[in-house]
């Protein structure tokens, strides 16, 4: 049996965790992405599993293949073009499963469950009418939970272009699907959270958040914005997203910490002539040979042990070293050391936009 993960998308309607560069379903929650889940879940069923994303944030999914044995991983890679033969399709929103399988020899099924609480933003089905309800309010949900009807999991056995209420309805057991912001209510907060006198709150905080007073919300504080929503309101975000990408497109396309195929950077502060970052580097990996115009660097190596191109020359930096790089001079830094390398860079210029780099090569083809 085929599998597809439809791992496209993620952005727009889960915005602000959902971002250009870091879909939902990529998002590094504490017990792992949604991804993740649901990958897990695929090689549950079956090894012939291809993954469909969008090639910008590819690098995310190759490493959870990666990491879960798979081989030859970029040949299972979908993007343009696409086997529209039947398979067990998917979308990467698996919250937990626990003993799930699905019988896919008796044709075209979409899968319901039976969730542990109301869930709107959701696909409600009846067994006995026979009756399909899409529910984006919360009270609506309420109703429809307390009458027994199932919820669309994501997962169906057909082909993309299937809309599964023409497909044959069956249950699937033991599992949950993140389908709105209440489902954060399933995953620890990175950082502490502390409410008084509140009820039917829902909190997902990067940053410490104390909550007094208050009820029918869902918080969610990242470390770069706060995104509070009336849990008894139908959510507009789509609408939000592209209202703040007018305004602030770096708030759409990045989180504060950004993540890259060699590692990760994040702004620690910024200015309108300069900005501080920690950059990381995973061992054996190096970013694009480059240059910039409008600014300068300085790189401070704090942890582990760099390569540095500069120009012409190569360097070995320790911690506590540190390296100039003028405008326009070609550089390219390479963790050469078996742990984590960690390097604090300062840019300087009039201009420090993401998009003030020409690459000359570069390992993940991105030139």
């Amino acid at each position: 049996m085929k599998a597809i993960i439809d791992a496209r998308g993620g952005i727009e309607e889960w915005w602000p965790i959902g971002r250009d560069l870091l879909p939902l379903h990529f998002y590094k929650f504490e017990e792992g992405s949604l991804f993740k889940r649901t990958l897990e879940f695929a090689l549950k069923m079956t090894e012939d599993i291809y993954v469909m994303v969008d090639e910008k944030n590819k690098f995310f999914a190759v490493e959870e293949m990666e990491k879960a044995g798979m081989k030859d991983v970029e040949k299972k890679l979908l993007f343009d073009t696409v086997d529209l033969s039947e398979a067990l399709i998917m979308k990467p929103l698996i919250i937990r499963f626990e003993n799930v399988s699905v019988d896919t020899l008796k044709g075209k099924k979409a899968y319901f469950y039976r969730a542990s609480k109301p869930k709107v933003n959701a696909l409600y089905y009846n067994e006995k009418s026979k009756e399909y309800i899409y529910v984006d309010d919360i009270e609506k949900a309420k109703k429809l939970f307390d009458d027994g009807w199932l919820v669309f999991s994501g997962i169906w056995y057909g082909n993309l272009k299937d809309d599964v209420r023409n497909l044959e309805a069956a249950e699937i057991k033991n599992i949950e699907v993140f389908t709105s912001f209440f489902d954060l209510s399933f995953f620890k907060s990175p950082a502490n959270v502390k409410t008084y006198s509140t009820d039917d709150l829902v909190i997902f905080a990067e940053n410490e958040t104390i909550v007094k007073g208050v009820s029918d919300l869902v918080v969610v504080n990242l470390a770069d914005i706060t995104y509070i929503e009336n849990a008894k309101e139908k959510s507009e975000n789509k609408k939000l997203y592209e209202d703040v990408k007018k305004e602030n497109p770096q708030k759409t396309s990045v989180h504060k910490t950004a993540y890259r195929p060699w590692g990760s950077y994040t702004v620690l502060e910024e200015k309108e002539d300069f900005k501080v970052k920690r950059i990381t580097v995973k061992p054996g990996k190096r970013l694009s040979l480059q240059y910039h115009f409008r600014r300068s660097e300085n790189w401070t190596v704090v942890r582990g042990i760099a390569k540095v191109r500069l120009g012409d020359k190569e360097l070995i930096l320790k911690p506590g070293d540190h390296v100039y790089i003028p405008k326009k001079e070609v550089h390219r830094l390479e963790n050469i050391g078996k742990e984590l390398l960690e390097v604090i860079e300062v840019q300087v210029g009039d201009y420090l936009g993401e998009d003030d780099i020409v690459r000359i090569e570069d390992d993940f083809k991105r030139v």
